[in-house]
C-alpha cells in the first residue's frame, strides 16, 4: 500500500487489488511445435535405442540432434527439437520441432507457421540430396531416406497460448480473441468480445473465483438478480413503503375506531328516541274513541 492507495501487482486491479484485468495482449513471439518423421537407413536398430537412459540412445540422440540443428541453421524461426523417439525399421525417427513466430493476425500466423514447417522439410530433403555417397556402410554421417521425410502441420492451439500467457489459477476464464492487429486473451468481462457478460446497470469484474457483476450506486438503488438488470430506487422504495404503511394505518384506524364509534352513536340515538316515545305516551295516556249519536 502506498499512502491510502494500494499498489497492485499485475494482473490485479481495483482500489484494493481485489479483481483481475479482463484481457491480456499477446505480443512478441510465441513458440509453436510440428511433428516430424524420417528414416535413418544406414544404421541398424538396437532395442537399447528405446531406452532413453541407455548409452546407445544418448549417443545416437546427440548425433541426430546435432545434424538436424546444422541442417536447420538457416531457418530463422527454428528454436530446437525434442521428444526424439527411435523405432525399428532400419531406424525410424519421430521428433518435435519448435519454431518461434511473431504474434500476428490469425491468417498471417497460420500462413507463416505452415511456410516455416515446409521450409524445414525442404531443407531436410536438400541435405539428403547433398550426400550422394551415403550408403548403408557409411558411419560418418546419418543418411535419411528422402521419401520418408514428412511433417504434420496441426492447427495452432491459440487456447494453449492463452493459458501460458495468463496466471494459471485463472487461465480457465480466458479465451483467444482475434483482431486485425493480432490476438489477445480475454475473459467475458472484456468489452466487445463474443459472449461478453452483460451487467446492465453494473460492471463485470473478474475475481479469482470467476466473473461477477458489480452493480452501480448501491447506496441509492436496490438490485435484484446477479446481473444488475432490475433495480429499484431506495428513496422511492422508502416513500412507497411509507405510503402503503400510512394507508394501512388509516384503514386500521377506520376499522378499529371510527366504525365502532359510529355504531355506538346510532345505538345511543335509537335509545334516546325510544325513551322520548315512552315519556310522551305516559303523559297523554291512552286515547279513547267515543262514537257520536246522530
Amino acid at each position: 500500500m502506498v499512502g491510502e492507495k494500494c499498489h497492485c501487482l499485475r494482473p490485479f486491479q481495483g482500489h484494493r487489488c481485489q479483481f483481475l484485468q479482463s484481457s491480456f495482449n499477446i505480443t512478441g513471439n510465441v513458440t509453436l511445435t510440428a511433428k516430424f518423421q524420417l528414416k535413418i537407413y544406414n544404421r541398424t536398430y538396437d532395442k537399447e535405442l528405446s531406452n532413453t537412459s541407455s548409452s546407445e540412445y544418448r549417443t545416437l540422440y546427440h548425433r541426430f540432434t546435432g545434424e538436424i540443428t546444422s541442417i536447420f541453421v538457416n531457418i530463422t524461426d527454428f528454436k530446437g527439437i525434442s521428444n526424439v523417439v527411435f523405432t525399428n525399421g532400419s531406424i525410424d525417427v519421430s521428433f518435435l520441432v519448435h519454431v518461434t513466430l511473431a504474434v500476428a493476425p490469425l491468417q498471417t500466423m497460420n500462413s507463416t507457421y505452415k511456410t516455416a514447417v515446409n521450409d524445414m522439410v525442404q531443407e531436410l530433403r536438400a541435405a539428403n540430396q547433398s550426400q550422394p555417397d551415403c550408403n548403408e556402410r557409411e558411419e560418418d554421417i546419418l543418411c535419411f531416406r528422402k521419401s520418408s521425410i514428412r511433417a504434420s502441420v496441426t492447427s495452432i492451439n491459440y487456447t494453449e497460448i492463452c493459458y501460458s500467457s495468463v496466471p494459471h489459477e485463472v487461465s480457465k476464464f480466458f479465451f483467444p480473441n482475434f483482431t486485425e492487429f493480432g490476438f489477445s486473451c480475454v475473459s467475458v468481462c472484456a468489452s466487445g468480445v463474443p459472449g461478453e457478460m452483460n451487467c446492465h446497470y453494473g460492471d463485470c469484474r473478474l475475481y479469482p473465483s470467476g466473473p461477477e457483476c458489480v452493480c452501480h450506486d448501491t447506496k441509492h438503488f436496490l438490485y435484484f438478480g446477479n446481473d444488475c438488470q432490475t433495480r429499484i430506487s431506495r428513496p422511492g422504495l422508502i416513500g412507497g413503503v411509507s405510503a402503503v404503511l400510512a394507508l394501512l394505518l388509516l384503514i386500521i384506524v377506520i376499522i378499529l375506531v371510527i366504525i365502532p364509534l359510529r355504531r355506538c352513536g346510532k345505538v345511543e340515538i335509537t335509545s334516546r328516541e325510544r325513551r322520548n316515545s315512552e315519556f310522551t305516551d305516559s303523559i297523554t295516556g291512552p286515547q279513547w274513541y267515543i262514537p257520536r249519536d246522530d
